[in-house]
């Protein structure tokens, strides 16, 4: 079983309403501040992503679409998927939503197994990742375990600034910090800040 590292570069582009329907188919360490007020991360000015106000009968109707769209391909589909569960991988990876796991990796529902958190960050003492863990390899037998990170991640810019995020959130990001404090040296000789960014991540 082989573990490896990922970084996924984003791309600053709305996605279509069938991409959003197929995401139903599955420098020094910081110091915190008290005083401060919750900040939003700093990095490159890009376009942002605006999505239509849409509610939940959009991605009702979405999710039968794709549905349908399954059926048609296969009339069997959903009793496959019901009755086994043999992923070929594990991915851990962030929660941001530009980021889906079956859809940057190329694969259909039931061949990734995943465990998504804040920043894509492996804590010995995440009992959540520990679970997942134990699962993934103990009885699911996963054949490879990804940790895929990617460049303007939000977790790893809020761990960068000297702000409180206040708790628990706070306490999370602290593992990232702890990474700064331990590469501190490399990261320090860098001077070009979206470039210690970008080596952080990775």
């Amino acid at each position: 079983m082989k573990v490896v590292s990922i970084f996924a570069i984003l791309l600053a582009a709305e996605p279509s309403n069938a991409l959003l329907g197929r995401l139903f188919r599955g420098k020094s360490a910081p110091v915190v501040e008290k005083a401060k007020p919750v900040a939003p991360p700093t990095g490159p000015t890009v376009p942002p992503l605006v999505l239509d106000n849409r509610g939940l009968d959009y991605i009702f109707d979405k999710n039968q679409a794709w549905k349908k769209e399954m059926l048609k391909e296969d009339s069997q589909f959903f009793k496959k998927l019901g009755t086994t569960h043999t992923p070929d991988y594990m991915y851990i990876g962030s929660v941001d939503a530009r980021v889906p796991p079956n859809l940057v990796m190329g694969e259909k529902p039931g061949n990734v197994f995943v465990h998504r958190n804040v920043a894509n960050l492996v804590v010995n003492t995440d009992t959540n990742l520990m679970s997942a863990l134990q699962y993934g390899v103990g009885y699911l037998k996963v054949k490879d375990i990804i940790v895929c990170g990617h460049y303007e991640c939000g977790g790893v810019r809020a761990a960068e600034n000297n702000f409180n995020h206040v708790a628990p959130l706070e306490q999370w990001l602290r593992n990232v910090r702890d990474v700064y404090r331990l590469h501190k040296e490399e990261l320090d000789a860098i001077t070009d800040a979206e470039a210690r960014h970008r080596r952080l991540v990775e």
